[in-house]
């Protein structure tokens, strides 16, 4: 395993700050769109942050905190050797796979691939007959507003200068195009097909693709009850007993198989954090946030090598860099 050194991390984490506060919007807002998918309304920064609204012109929905854990797991896949491509399912406008890429250019990886699977035409009608979870559901009604040309992600790719040969397109329908789907190994694999349908079938073909210690983000576990059957479903029949991790009131994770913690022996001032990071004070700690944006201290903690995020952070993380926020 090996670390980035600092003389990478540091420019690296200001360059993907940067380019996740212009593609959430935070950095220059927009609009947050009203469920009637007429009216817009001013961004309250606070749901942009959580990932709680529509935005008119955002690349993605997901907000900062989930695509700061989607960051982090890529970097440790990265720093730890884990074979494989990055991919998601379900991708909207584009923005996560879009920092999907930046964190290969970033890191200078030029071997691995970002891997889109989406319809490109919003979501299927349901199939009660096949998946019963999905009865009623309304997605396919949103179409609208969910249904972004393969055009326009990658017009969206292009504005960030991240369109390249590294990233591959994978249009139609799941369970016509993830079967047959050139992708050896997976070392991250971001879920965000909402419906039990969608998430099951990226599940079954993809799933076994995913090395060995790499990372599975579910993007509407705990907004969408027919996402979170299917994970549990799956999870339940493959009988994959890896603890799922919370990343905020949605998102979750896990990490696949063997999982070999971070050495907690780096200098003080090695991280990118700033100052405030540096001088935390337990008034100022946010467990869930902490574990959220450091997978492997989270998976130390599950198995007891910490009781807490906060025993990790002041004995080890603060000295390390770790960021807080």
């Amino acid at each position: 395993m090996s670390e980035f050194p600092v003389a990478v991390r540091r420019p690296a984490g200001l360059y993907l700050d940067l380019l996740k506060n212009c593609l959430t919007r935070v950095l220059f807002p927009d609009r947050g769109l009203d469920h009637d998918l007429v009216t817009t309304s001013p961004v309250v920064l606070a749901d942009r942050l959580e990932g709680k609204d529509w935005p008119t012109e955002a690349e993605t929905m997901v907000g900062i905190r989930r695509l700061d854990q989607l960051e982090a797991c890529m970097v440790n896949a990265l720093e730890n050797g884990v074979p494989g491509d990055f991919v998601e399912t379900g991708v909207w406008r584009g923005g996560a796979s879009i920092l999907m890429r930046a964190v290969l250019k970033a890191y200078g990886d030029c071997d691995r691939r970002v891997w889109l699977a989406d319809s490109f035409q919003g979501l299927p009608l349901p199939d009660p007959a096949r998946y019963p979870q999905d009865a009623g559901d309304g997605h396919h009604q949103l179409s609208g507003y969910l249904a972004i040309p393969l055009e326009e992600v990658q017009a969206n790719f292009r504005r960030y200068g991240l369109l390249d040969e590294q990233v591959c397109f994978l249009p139609g329908w799941f369970k016509d195009t993830l079967p047959s789907a050139p992708i050896a190994q997976i070392s991250v694999l971001r879920l965000d097909g909402d419906m039990y349908e969608s998430t099951m079938e990226a599940l079954e073909y993809l799933y076994p693709r995913v090395s060995d210690g790499g990372f599975i983000v579910v993007d509407d576990y705990g907004a969408l009850p027919n996402c979170r059957a299917a994970i549990e479903d799956f999870r339940s029949a493959c009988g994959i007993t890896e603890p799922v991790v919370r990343i905020d009131w949605t998102g979750v994770f896990w990490q696949k198989g063997h999982f070999a913690p971070r050495s907690p022996l780096g200098p003080a001032g090695d991280g990118i954090g700033g100052d405030e990071e540096l001088n935390a004070t337990d008034s100022d700690f946010d467990e869930e946030f902490y574990l959220a944006l450091n997978p492997d201290v989270a998976q130390a903690v599950l198995q007891g090598h910490f009781h807490s995020a906060r025993e990790h952070f002041f004995k080890y993380g603060r000295a390390e860099g770790r960021r807080l926020r």
